[in-house]
């Protein structure tokens, strides 16, 4: 195996990349708001927060029952390689370190930022008399991650600049939130096999058909919403195109994806349409 190849594989597995994607839709929120987009400690702590989180979530199916301390000793059990260890240490030392420059924004950075992923990847819940994940509730699965990038992309760097919420700006969230939402649809229908192995319901118990059905329906109508804003002038015209773009290249993703495909088609291409939107908001700046 080739070296860049390595390197390609190693930015995909150790959600890198992912990391990079949040960055561009943090980036964009600025860029949309006029926002300085030169802060350092706030990018770092998205990017190492992010790389930390999705290392840890990987293994977190090795967790079981409700006691932390456990999860502790049954993670570091799962570490079979020392770079699984430092993917997730020296990320979370640099999340630490960012965090002491927003000490006043600590709290709310603490309820985003640890709270929900570990609803989200840790069984912390009782149902039926099992422990169970958030993620493991089809559609709190999903809204779940897209409040998660929202809240961090959107309403945190703007409360944190601007000190305030205006309807566009909650127009722009919905936007995001439609977008990850519909983006989350082709990683369900790649899970679906491996979930039903662990008897985990999937939104895909309902048919495969019917929830592309609805994926497209709601994206078709946040196009249309999207058009609307432009046309109101909640929008600049760049915005609203943008999101037309990556919600169409959503929508062939979806129609496209199959559990048999290799996991970089996913990982780069799925997740990649992330970075398409910031690209796509330059590219209509400069037209119109």
């Amino acid at each position: 195996m080739s070296v860049p190849v390595k390197f390609f594989r190693f930015v995909l597995e150790y959600h890198l990349f992912v990391a990079v994607c949040t960055l561009a839709l943090w980036w964009s929120t600025s860029l949309v708001f006029s926002i300085n987009p030169f802060r350092p400690a706030e990018a770092i702590m998205l990017f190492s927060g992010t790389v930390c989180y999705y290392n840890l979530h990987k293994l977190a199916y090795t967790v079981h029952g409700l006691n932390p301390i456990k999860w502790m000793v049954q993670i570091r059990t799962a570490l079979l390689r020392p770079i699984d260890l430092l993917s997730i240490v020296i990320p979370a030392l640099f999340f630490t370190a960012s965090l002491f420059y927003y000490f006043p924004l600590l709290n709310i950075y603490f309820l985003i930022a640890l709270i929900l992923p570990l609803l989200y990847s840790f069984p912390v819940f009782i149902r039926k008399g099992t422990p169970v994940r958030l993620r493991e509730v089809p559609m709190f699965k999903i809204m779940t991650i897209a409040a998660g990038y929202t809240l961090l992309t959107v309403y945190f760097p703007i409360w944190n600049e601007l000190k305030k919420l205006t309807p566009s700006i909650h127009c722009y969230a919905a936007g995001y939130f439609i977008l990850i939402a519909s983006l989350c649809i082709p990683f369900e229908i790649r899970d679906e096999k491996k979930e039903r192995l662990r008897n985990v319901p999937t939104l895909l118990s309902h048919g495969l058909k019917k929830v592309k059905v609805i994926s497209l329906s709601s994206i078709a109508i946040a196009m249309i919403c999207s058009l609307c804003c432009w046309f109101l002038n909640v929008f600049p015209a760049n915005v609203s195109l943008a999101f037309v773009f990556v919600y169409l290249i959503s929508g062939v993703w979806i129609l496209r994806a199959r559990s048999d495909w290799p996991n970089w088609y996913f990982k780069f291409g799925v997740d990649g349409t992330m970075i398409l939107f910031s690209i796509f908001l330059i590219l209509f700046k400069l037209w119109h």
